[in-house]
């Protein structure tokens, strides 16, 4: 059984990150590419989860890249290898789209657990 929780991103909810994170074996963050400059709010979650990420997975969905096509996922990678996260998942998702969640879910148990999913 795999439970999920979503949170506000906004860092005046930060208290809460923390607590939904205790014995969390996983993040999924959706960055909105429609955004002012969302290689910076990538940054500034990498940079609030650092310890969690570092010690259980994390995969990126890239929403309304329908809307800004820029940057591209080739763009997020060369940033998440510049912030020292070499080897993770990013995918432009649809949210609402349950394949698509599907797929984050999956990618970041595969990285928890490669042969599992193998």
């Amino acid at each position: 059984t795999i439970h999920l929780y979503g949170t506000p991103g906004q860092p005046r909810f930060d208290f809460m990150w923390e607590i939904l994170t205790e014995g969390g074996i996983g993040l999924i963050l959706l960055i909105d590419n429609s955004r002012g400059d969302p290689l910076a709010e990538l940054r500034f979650y990498l940079n609030a989860f650092d310890k969690f990420i570092r010690e259980t997975a994390v995969a990126i969905g890239v929403t309304h890249m329908d809307l800004q096509t820029q940057p591209g996922i080739d763009t997020y990678q060369a940033e998440l290898d510049a912030c020292g996260f070499g080897c993770v998942p990013v995918f432009e998702v649809d949210a609402r789209k349950r394949r698509d969640v599907c797929l984050l879910v999956e990618s970041v148990l595969s990285v928890l657990d490669p042969v599992a999913c193998a």
